[in-house]
């Protein structure tokens, strides 16, 4: 039997694949967020409004990647398949399954408080739901990378090949909000 047969590889070559999409996305978006930061705004412009847009797409992104749940083709799904080669592939990343289960935690506080259900007494302070959750940026970032690697390896060991993807690199930002300024000073 081919290892194309088994149906066990094939779903975990189609999760992997789906989690490769999202997770390049969260990638790309970080990047436009890093681009965005600390761009002056007048009032509510589109630059204000697509940064408050890429914050809520990265989280949703990443509550997908990392829910967990039997019934959920997940990072955790993934893991569960195939805990030895998975364990393996996170050696060479900067974050151990310990620190993406923590990372995992911790967007599970923010997804069920505030962010996919509004808890009844979180809604007198949001904000203290994103501070208990305690996510730093560094955290993050090291937790994207490390999914980005293991499954990229992942699906290059599934199918033979890297997943092929282009990547932003956030230079068309400064320019449109450049062009942005000028044209809102001419009125």
């Amino acid at each position: 039997m081919s290892r194309h047969a088994d149906p066990e590889d094939a779903r975990s070559r189609r999760v992997t694949r789906r989690l490769l999409f999202e997770v390049h996305w969260i990638r790309s978006e970080e990047v436009a967020l890093r681009r965005l930061d600390g761009l002056d705004h007048i009032g509510l412009d589109f630059f204000k409004v697509a940064h408050a847009a890429l914050l809520g797409d990265r989280l949703i992104r990443l509550v997908r990647v990392f829910e967990d749940s039997r019934r959920i083709a997940s990072f955790w799904y993934l893991h569960s398949c195939r805990p030895s080669e998975v364990e393996a592939l996170l050696r060479d990343t900067p974050m151990t399954l310990a620190g993406l289960r923590d990372l995992s935690a911790r967007l599970k506080k923010v997804r069920n408080k505030t962010f996919v259900h509004i808890d009844k007494r979180g809604v007198f302070n949001p904000a203290a739901i994103y501070q208990d959750a305690a996510i730093k940026a560094t955290q993050l970032e090291k937790g994207v990378e490390a999914l980005w690697c293991v499954l990229n390896r992942l699906h290059g060991n599934l199918v033979g090949s890297t997943f092929q993807a282009d990547e932003y690199t956030g230079d068309d930002i400064a320019r449109l909000h450049a062009h942005h300024l000028s044209a809102r000073r001419k009125k």
